[in-house]
């Protein structure tokens, strides 16, 4: 595991610093992507060793936040404005919510991954349906999510904050459905 852009040379130019940790964390976010695409595919086509790239992927993402999280602790302690200094703090948080999808990802649906894979449990159409929906919709949500980090607006910002509660309601949604297919003795 290693970084490709932080540099320590790049510290006495905090302005350059910062951009080359913005890289570093569009690398951390296009990982969790892979490990959001990948998770699927052990619900859908029952395939568990999909999980382990899951996991080596969470360990570099874990990697990433601690070598970049100390990065922006170095930049922070320099001479900086208010404003670089907000960019790096801003940083940070993104970096910690980054890492928390990740835990989601590899420990909560990779343990279910794991189960379902070894269970004799298998989806409805119509489940199988609202997952794949579901996760494409979960899949723009996290690539909108890196535009927004690389290109910043509180415009989009906005946006992106009102697609999220479509989403939440889209995860209710599909949830009510699930149950309704139990309701009716569903056997998948």
């Amino acid at each position: 595991l290693k970084t490709w852009y932080l540099d320590e040379k790049l510290l006495a130019t905090p302005s350059l610093a910062l951009a080359v940790a913005k890289q570093e964390i569009l690398r951390m976010i296009q990982v969790s992507h892979r490990m959001a695409e990948e998770i699927l595919s052990p619900f859908i086509e029952k395939k568990p060793e999909v999980i382990d790239k899951v996991e080596e992927r969470e360990s570099e993402i874990n990697f990433l936040r601690d070598k970049i999280n100390a990065y922006l602790v170095q930049i922070s302690r320099r001479d900086l404005s208010a404003g670089m200094v907000e960019e790096a703090y801003g940083m940070m948080y993104t970096v910690n919510e980054i890492e928390q999808i990740g835990d989601i990802i590899s420990s909560t649906l990779g343990e279910k991954a794991r189960w379902w894979c070894h269970s004799d449990f298998t989806f409805s159409a119509a489940g199988k349906e609202e997952i794949q929906h579901f996760h494409l919709q979960t899949l723009k949500l996290l690539y909108n999510s890196y535009g927004m980090f690389r290109e910043f607006s509180r415009e989009k910002a906005v946006k992106m904050k009102s697609k999220y509660e479509e989403f939440r309601d889209l995860y209710i949604d599909f949830e009510k459905q699930h149950y309704q297919r139990l309701r009716q003795e569903v056997e998948e």
